[in-house]
């Protein structure tokens, strides 16, 4: 547990089970073209494309750090797609075996928004969660931007400058979750989407 906080607190200063069978498959359906909730196409296109990964786990490595980030060079990274609706998405990020941060991409008033979940070992919400924003207009079917919100830069020192983004390669081969904050880039992961190494329990 205090490894896992350590982590928590270290991703937060760099920054600034399972139910019925039914409802799963229900989670996990691929969200359909016709299913629009986002005012932006290419927001849309890009929640699409993601959704097509749901329910299985994929293995990771961090693939850049600054001099101002710690590192998660030696921890065992994954993430799992865990739940894709027209107008939600969750993905897990796994850091070795410490309970999960979830990446919660939800539309807000037909913008799409980037969240951080933190919960602890009982499935409460740690205080500082859901912080991130709303993606710009500057996204693509592959890449999206997420500058800090107002309620980031009051809960977290510095974080006002904040920049996610989240990224798919064109052939789909890899996903990455990346940090920016001002001009520098503080860190990205990047997580193999050729050879899943599980899938939602």
């Amino acid at each position: 547990m205090k490894t896992y906080f350590f982590f928590l607190m270290m991703i937060s200063l760099m920054m600034f089970s399972c139910g019925e069978n039914n409802n799963k498959k229900q989670d996990n359906e691929l969200i359909s073209k016709e299913q629009v909730v986002f005012n932006n196409k290419s927001q849309q296109d890009f929640i699409q494309q993601l959704s097509a990964f749901c329910g299985k786990k994929y293995a990771g490595e961090e693939h850049f750090r600054s001099l101002h980030s710690g590192s998660l060079y030696a921890k065992k990274l994954s993430i799992l797609f865990k739940s894709c609706k027209p107008d939600e998405l969750k993905i897990e990020l796994h850091i070795d075996e410490n309970q999960p941060i979830t990446l919660i991409m939800a539309a807000d008033n037909g913008r799409l928004k980037l969240m951080h979940e933190h919960i602890d070992s009982t499935g409460e919400l740690l205080p500082g969660s859901m912080y991130g924003g709303n993606a710009t207009d500057q996204g693509t079917s592959f890449i999206q931007y997420f500058p800090a919100d107002d309620y980031t830069g009051k809960i977290m020192e510095g974080a006002s400058a904040n920049v996610w983004i989240i990224s798919l390669a064109e052939d789909l081969s890899w996903f990455s979750y990346r940090l920016d904050r001002g001009k520098e880039r503080r860190f990205e992961y990047r997580f193999d989407l050729r050879r899943p190494v599980g899938t939602l329990q």
